[in-house]
C-alpha cells in the first residue's frame, strides 16, 4: 500500500466495482466482512481491504489512525478490479461460480507462477467478469487466473507468498496503528474473523 494512504470508507463507485467482482464468484458475497479503501478516489490505484466489522468501526472511529486493517483483498486501478489472495481467502467456502478446479499437476505448475492449460482443468464454472478463482480438487484456493486464448493466465497465486520470502503465516486479521512499535505484527491486537 502507498505510504500516505488514508484508510476510509469506499466510494459508491468503488463499492459497485468490488461488489461486481465478488458476485462473479460468490452469490453470497463477503459475509460478515466490511470493505474499506485506502488511497484518494480517482487518483492512481486504490487498495481494498476486507475488514471485520469491529475493526472497521475502530479504524474509522477516530483516535489513532491505522495504516493497516483486515486483509488486502483487491486493488482498483483505472476502474478495473485486480483481485488478490486476500479476496480469495475471504470467499473461501462460498465460491459457487467463476472458478476452475484443476488436477494435481496443474496445481503444482500454477503454484510456481505458470498458467493453467486446458488439459489441467477438471471443472470450469463460467465467469461473467473474466477472472477465475483457481481451486484444487479439495476446493482449496490456489489463486486467480484470466482466460487468454486457450490458456488461463496466472494473475496471482498462493505460491507467490512463499517465493517472495515473506514470513508470518497463520496470524489472525489485525488492526495495526502507526503508533505501534517497529515490530508491529507481534504487537498488534488480533481481530478474529467470524468462522
Amino acid at each position: 500500500m502507498p505510504d500516505k494512504a488514508v484508510l476510509r470508507r469506499c466510494t459508491r463507485e468503488e463499492l459497485d466495482l468490488i461488489r461486481s467482482e465478488v458476485l462473479c464468484h460468490s452469490s453470497g458475497g463477503l459475509v460478515g466482512l466490511d470493505v474499506l479503501c485506502a488511497g484518494a478516489p480517482g487518483s492512481g490505484c486504490v487498495e481494498v481491504l476486507a475488514v471485520h466489522p469491529s475493526a472497521s468501526a475502530e479504524a474509522l472511529g477516530g483516535g489513532r489512525p491505522p495504516f493497516l486493517a483486515g486483509v488486502h483483498a483487491a486493488r482498483i486501478c483505472g476502474g478495473r478490479v485486480e483481485p488478490l489472495m486476500g479476496l480469495l481467502s475471504a470467499l473461501w467456502g462460498s465460491i459457487d461460480r467463476g472458478y476452475l478446479i484443476v488436477d494435481e499437476r496443474a496445481e503444482a505448475v500454477f503454484l510456481y507462477g505458470r498458467d493453467v492449460l486446458p488439459r489441467g482443468v477438471i471443472r470450469r464454472s463460467p465467469s461473467p467478469c473474466g477472472t477465475y478463482a483457481v481451486l484444487n480438487r479439495r476446493r482449496e484456493p490456489l489463486g486467480w487466473a484470466r482466460r487468454r486464448g486457450r490458456v488461463y493466465a496466472n494473475l496471482v497465486d498462493a505460491g507467490w507468498y512463499l517465493r517472495s520470502g515473506l514470513r508470518g503465516r497463520g496470524r489472525p486479521l489485525c488492526l495495526i496503528t502507526a503508533q505501534d512499535s517497529a515490530n508491529t505484527a507481534s504487537r498488534a491486537r488480533p481481530i478474529h474473523a467470524p468462522t
